[in-house]
């Protein structure tokens, strides 16, 4: 398997982690191999109560800039590090090219892509 493959299988165990501690009951996911890369697209339910931490997923995925040398440090510590969430989406952030997140009153959808290395 390619290593963009590989990191993607991370990104969606993570982002599934994620929706499922937001109080998700249910991720609804499409993966596309394009020629260029892959594009994941999810959507999901969340408790309104939890607004703040998809509010906070906003904030991870759309950093102002990307730092190939930060991706490629936060991926060799994946999975074998104790740093939290935050770290996890900040991962996450760093590793895609694009992103499209909508945020609504219960439900959030969110598109990435990530070039193939």
């Amino acid at each position: 398997m390619e290593a963009t493959a590989r990191k993607m299988t991370k990104v969606i165990d993570e982002l599934i982690v994620f929706f499922f501690s937001v109080g998700s009951d249910g991720v609804r996911m499409d993966l596309r191999k394009l020629e260029d890369g892959y594009e994941l697209s999810l959507k999901s339910r969340y408790d309104p109560a939890e607004r703040k931490k998809v509010n906070d997923l906003d904030r991870f995925l759309n950093q102002a800039e990307k730092n190939e040398g930060l991706e490629e440090f936060f991926w060799q510590l994946a999975g074998v590090s104790g740093l939290g969430q935050d770290s996890e989406l900040h991962l996450i952030g760093q590793m895609v090219d694009c992103r499209r997140l909508e945020i609504g009153a219960d439900t959030v959808e969110l598109t990435l892509f990530k070039r193939r290395e």
